[in-house]
Parts: structure tokens; sequence; C-alpha cells
């Protein structure tokens, strides 16, 4: 029986269909060996996957050079590394792998997410501006490379000579919506990029509550520029009030229901701000500028 080094077993059970997240982390906790086989796999595989599963570690150890050889090839980080981000282990379910390119040592500076409605009001955006250059001189700047506040929030960090992570619902090979092409690629070359799906998987629904758990989970804090009550913003707000981030919202108008989410937040225990102060007062109770 051949024991693979565990960082290379982490990338290739990544690769596998039927072995989510929740396996590879179960497989840490009881394999410390690095044995990659069946009967170490298939315990925490749900069953209806078992026989797919079986079939796909065949075909990966008949052709594993190929494996190892596109391995060699990645920049990944592992959940019992050193170079992954401590916060992020707090949160329920975090990621097993997170592969990236660009700068890994942002993972380990403070972090604020900006996110709100992928078709945000002017007003929005004014608040995003009035936000993020002081922000960025303290923080980096997290969000999900989608369209409207989020690709808004990596362009202003960017021009403000700030830094930003994106954090993808894709492979890193994978450029979605197409038209931020531009914004990926630079953000890959002097900024940070990061997923925990390897390359070539295309983006689907599912994926991004599952990328949304990380913008939180890298985050002290998160601010909800511009949010409707039933949303993918209001999911990620969510998880980061439940894992014991300080969230803030920025109230607005209450008549086409635009901000209904950022009200609702507000009511929850989210703290309402209508100026950068008003976030740096919170975390400065935290010490953490």
């Amino acid at each position: 029986m051949k024991i693979l080094n565990k960082k290379f077993c982490c990338y290739l059970m990544r690769q596998m269909y039927g072995v989510g997240n929740a396996t590879i982390l179960k497989w840490l906790e009881t394999e410390r060996e690095g044995r990659f086989i069946p009967e170490t796999i298939l315990p925490h595989v749900h069953p209806k996957y078992h026989s797919i599963v079986i079939q796909q570690w065949h075909h990966i150890m008949n052709f594993l050079p190929q494996y190892e050889e596109k391995y060699l090839q990645e920049s990944m980080i592992c959940i019992f590394e050193q170079d992954y981000p401590a916060l992020l282990k707090e949160i329920y379910n975090p990621p097993a792998v997170l592969f990236y390119v660009g700068d890994k040592s942002l993972l380990k500076r403070p972090c604020i997410a900006m996110i709100g409605s992928r078709t945000p009001c002017e007003y929005s955006y004014a608040m995003l501006e009035k936000l993020i250059e002081p922000l960025c001189k303290d923080y980096v700047i997290v969000s999900g490379l989608a369209r409207g506040i989020d690709s808004r929030s990596h362009q202003r960090t960017i021009y403000y000579h700030g830094k930003t992570i994106g954090v993808l619902g894709n492979g890193l090979d994978i450029y979605y919506p197409k038209e931020h092409y531009a914004l990926q690629k630079e953000m890959s070359q002097h900024h940070l990029i990061i997923s925990e799906y390897p390359k070539g998987t295309q983006p689907k629904p599912y994926y991004f509550p599952e990328r949304n758990r990380i913008i939180a989970g890298l985050s002290y804090g998160l601010c909800v520029l511009q949010a409707a009550k039933k949303s993918g913003t209001m999911i990620t707000a969510t998880q980061a009030l439940e894992g014991g981030r300080e969230v803030f919202a920025v109230p607005g108008e209450t008549i086409d229901g635009k901000f209904e989410g950022c009200h609702q937040l507000i009511q929850s225990g989210a703290k309402l701000i209508t100026k950068v102060e008003d976030i740096k007062e919170e975390l400065t109770q935290w010490s953490l500028i």
C-alpha cells in the first residue's frame, strides 16, 4: 500500500465527484498516515457515491504520475498548514483546501469584507466610495468578484493603492463573469484570488453560498452596502453574524425594498453605519487597528 503526502491526498480528493469538503475534513481527522485508499475514504462518503468514488480512485491510481505533475503546478494551502488563515478555521465547515494565485501573505493581514447588490443604486456606490479609501489603508478588502458592489470594491481598492482578495465560486482558471477578465487577471498578479474548487470547475448556483462562507470567515468585519431581503448578500451576512463577526449595514430608503436586507440586519444586531468612523470605532474595541 502506497502512502502519499497528505497535501497531495487532499488535492486528489478535491478532484473526485462525490467527495466534498466535509469528507476531506473527516478524512483528515481520522487519517494520520496518508492512506489514500477506498477503506479510509468511503466511510465519510454518502453510500450513493461509493461506486463512482471507487471508479475514480482506480483511475487516479492508474494515472498517478500525471496527477502528481498537475499537483506540482498548483498553488494551494491545506487547513493543517501554518499559512492557512486562523480566522477561517473558526467557521463551520472550513475549506480543507484553498487554491490560490497571487500574494498569499494577504491572508495573514486584517481583512474586512465589502459586499452588496449586483445591481446597486448610485447611493450605494457613493457610500462605497466614501468608505473604501480610508478602510483599505488599514485592511485588505475581501469580496467575491461578482457584478456590482463586489467588483467595484476590488476596483476602488486597487485605485487607492490598497490590497484586495477575491473569493471565487469556480476554478481559478475560469473568468466569471467574463467582463471581469482584466480585473481578475490584475488581482491574480498583484493581489490575491482564492477558491476551494480545483481548476476547471465551472460556476454553479450552489457554489456561491459556499463561497460566501469563506468571504465571511476571512474577515474581522463585513460591511453590507445594499441588500434585498432575499439575496446572496444576506446569506453571507447571516453567516458572518452566526460566526461572531462584526456586521455593518448601510441604511437606505424603505419604498422599493432595495435596502430591506440591510434594515433586517440592523434589527438583528448589525451596526448601522453612515461613515467610516462607525466601523473603525467598533473594530478598535477589538484592538484590530
